[in-house]
């Protein structure tokens, strides 16, 4: 079995079981870190055992169902009304040229 750990500087570590309880060196930041023993993990409540009454069993999932087509098409929606525009301004009257 082969177990995750995770570095100070982030780095995940797969290490083989057999270093469990020893001491490693990560290979990107060269910190030393001690793996901690199974007995160290037992006891610190990482890995709790699950009530056989939690368990649930998973099943095959079942996609929703489908709904059948409608029989009639469905019309395209309406375009949006056209903001309504004020009336033009009438012209203003010509300024007379001074003689």
């Amino acid at each position: 079995m082969r177990l995750k750990i995770r570095c100070t500087c982030k780095k995940v570590l797969i290490v083989p079981e057999e270093l469990m309880g020893k001491r490693v060196k990560c290979p990107a930041c060269g910190e030393k870190l001690t793996i901690a023993s199974a007995q160290a993990l037992r006891d610190s409540g990482v890995f709790k055992a699950i009530p056989k009454t939690d368990v649930v069993q998973a099943g095959p999932a079942t996609p929703p169902p489908i709904a059948p087509p409608s029989a009639q098409p469905q019309a395209a929606p309406k375009p949006a009304a056209k903001p309504a525009t004020s009336a033009p301004k009438p012209a203003a009257k010509p300024v007379p040229k001074p003689a």
